[in-house]
């Protein structure tokens, strides 16, 4: 199958999956009275303790998985296996920076809106806000790590803007290809992915009540990920 006709085919089945979830959700919720609720995610301590452990949970993971590679990079005498290695160490943590700052927001959140103040949730509140700083931590020496190894490609954290662009500049033309065509496919995925969040949020509005920011918020994310797509692409039109 061609690569245009598996894109159209790729379309049709996101299309006709979203349509039989639209009207299976709108029967379902003109019919069930009852409304979506989390009140049972909890194991006693306080609602939706368990979400927020998850996040914990995450966060220490991807932390452990991170220090892990490092570690192998260590012993790695291969430099482009170690580059690797480093680079999943990198990449671990980055995922793990950004939920533990989401676990933090949401149980803040929680604690302002819900007036909660028991010693648990101030427990979970400074434990993740110490994850948040244990990764802040490990990313910057990692980031040394890596200057200290590749001098030829050296990251400047010590600039708040174009430090990507600078770094973008050092890699040979083979590198640019290989991260020119992960960003193609990110930006097709993450199009594809808010197309399915559209209807997952309209999913749980229709069982649970109806807000309309989440709806704003991911037609923000639509807009600026295909902005600077195109922007970029006609730099080199």
């Amino acid at each position: 199958m061609s690569k245009g006709k598996s894109q159209k085919l790729q379309w049709v089945l996101i299309i006709v999956i979203g349509a039989l979830l639209g009207f299976g959700v709108s029967y379902f919720g003109m019919s069930n009275s009852g409304k979506l609720n989390f009140e049972g995610i909890s194991v006693g301590l306080f609602r939706l303790d368990v979400i927020h452990m998850l996040f914990l949970l995450a966060s220490v993971g991807t932390w452990a998985a991170s220090v892990r590679y490092c570690l192998k990079f260590n012993q790695e005498e291969d430099k482009e296996k170690g580059e690797k290695l480093l680079s999943s160490s990198m990449m671990l943590n980055t995922f793990g920076t950004y939920t533990a700052i989401v676990g933090s927001m949401t149980l803040l959140s929680q604690m302002i809106i819900e007036d909660l103040h028991g010693k648990p949730v101030l427990a979970l509140l400074i434990i993740s806000i110490l994850l948040v700083l244990a990764h802040i931590r490990l990313q910057s020496l990692l980031f040394k790590v890596f200057n200290r190894n590749f001098p030829k490609r050296v990251f400047d954290t010590g600039r708040p803007f174009g430090a990507k662009q600078a770094y973008m500049d050092k890699l040979d033309e083979a590198e640019k290809f290989i991260v020119y065509k992960a960003s193609y496919r990110a930006f097709n995925m993450i199009n594809n992915t808010l197309y399915a969040l559209v209807f997952v949020t309209f999913a749980y509005s229709a069982l649970s009540s109806f807000q309309l920011f989440p709806f704003l918020l991911l037609l923000v994310l639509f807009i600026v990920n295909n902005l600077a797509y195109y922007k970029e692409t006609q730099k080199f039109q």
